[in-house]
Formats: structure tokens, C-alpha cells, sequence
């Protein structure tokens, strides 16, 4: 049983033409995977993982540091909310420069 989509070419226009149709496919899947890129790029930053999961750590952090009676505790609560806000900042900015 043969595969039709691995037919043997029989002359050398027609594997030219293969060679052209496989391109062509190539070059619709690279399309097609940029448009998708962009739009995940282009969403709004509340609708994103990243946002919530940085709004979570800030949140926990700033509500650690101000329900904590050790001052080492406060300290890392304020970093880590501060870290949080930092790289959430980064990684946006990254995505919206990414061409």
C-alpha cells in the first residue's frame, strides 16, 4: 500500500513542483504561527497568567509584611511584592517588543 501524499516524482519538473508546494506549506505555517504570536502579544495585560500570578505573590507579600510581627518577615514580604510588581513589568515590556 503507498502513502499518496509520497508519490515518487516521475520527472524533474514535477518534483520541482513538489519542492514548491512543501515551501509554500512551510511559509503558510511560519505565517500562521507569527499571526498567533501577535495576538497573544497584543492581549491586555489583565488577561494574562503572568498578570494574576503577579498580583497573587504582590498581594501575599504586601499582606505578609503588614499582618508579620518580625521585622525580617516584613522585609521579605515588601521584596517579594516589589519582585513580583519588577518582573511582571519586565516580561510584558519583553513581549510587547518581541517583533
Amino acid at each position: 500500500m503507498t502513502d499518496p501524499t509520497l508519490s515518487v516524482p516521475s520527472s524533474a519538473a514535477s518534483m520541482q513542483e513538489q519542492e514548491r508546494q512543501l515551501r509554500l506549506q512551510i511559509v503558510e505555517q511560519q505565517h500562521a504561527d507569527q499571526t498567533e504570536a501577535m495576538r497573544v502579544a497584543n492581549r491586555p495585560g489583565y488577561q494574562t497568567t503572568e498578570f494574576w500570578l503577579a498580583i497573587i505573590v504582590a498581594v501575599g507579600g504586601e499582606l505578609s509584611a503588614a499582618y508579620s510581627t518580625q521585622p525580617w518577615a516584613q522585609i521579605v514580604g515588601h521584596v517579594a511584592a516589589a519582585l513580583a510588581a519588577i518582573g511582571y513589568g519586565f516580561a510584558r515590556s519583553k513581549v510587547k517588543a518581541a517583533p
